[in-house]
Order: C-alpha cells, then structure tokens, then sequence
C-alpha cells in the first residue's frame, strides 16, 4: 500500500481522475462553490497528499480507498489542479468517463457486466 501513495499518476488515470471529478461536481450543479474552494485552496496544493493520507480512514468508506489515494496524488500536480479548473468551467453537459484498463484492479478485466450482458444471462 504504501507504494501506491509515492508512485505517479499516468496521463490516462489523471484524465480520468479529472473527467470523474468533474463531472460527479457538474451533476450535481456544485461547480462554482467548488471552483472558488480549488482556487481559495491551489497554494496549498503541495500538502493535499499528505492530508489525503491522515484523512484516509474517515473518507474510504465514503469515495473508496482507490479514490482518495488517487484525488490525493491528483491534487498535488498543480497542472493536474489546472485541468480540473478547466474541466469544470467548462459549459458542455457532464458526460461520464470511462475507467482506462490501467486502472483496473486485477481480475476484473472482461468482468464487468452491461445491460446487454445482464439480458443475455438472465435467459440461462
């Protein structure tokens, strides 16, 4: 575990992490309180790891041991911080990203189940 907080995001799981945050703030019409708390708060953006790390135990049951390690590292690149900025003043309709494979955990590759899937094995 403890590897996973000292080793860099890919290019593919920032965007990743990005479009996810994005567009869970755009669904829920939060985009300018959260704007205002990034900007208030981008000085401060070197420390977001470590606190990502102490706040662990009180935010995993909520958003999932994967997300915080991965908003924590996200949070800590100032050009990632940046994108985000642009990702949620951006007008367009939030659409939900898709979860590269690189970020997959081990054994659920070709596990996931979609709704022509789940019609198909209701039959058997």
């Amino acid at each position: 575990m403890e590897a996973t907080w000292t080793e860099k995001l890919t290019p593919e799981e920032e965007e990743y992490l990005i479009a996810q945050l994005a567009y869970e703030v755009k669904r829920r019409k939060m985009e300018t309180p959260a704007v205002f708390f990034i900007e208030a708060h981008k000085p401060l953006a070197g420390l977001s790891e470590s606190l990502s790390v102490v706040l662990t135990p009180f935010l995993a049951p909520f958003i999932g041991l994967g997300n915080v390690q991965g908003y924590g590292r996200l949070l800590n690149n100032r050009d990632a911080v940046d994108r985000l900025l642009l990702a949620l003043e951006d007008p367009s309709d939030p659409v939900k990203p898709v979860k590269p494979l690189s970020m997959m955990e081990e054994g659920t590759e070709g596990t996931a189940m979609t709704s022509k899937n789940a019609e198909v094995n209701s039959d058997v």
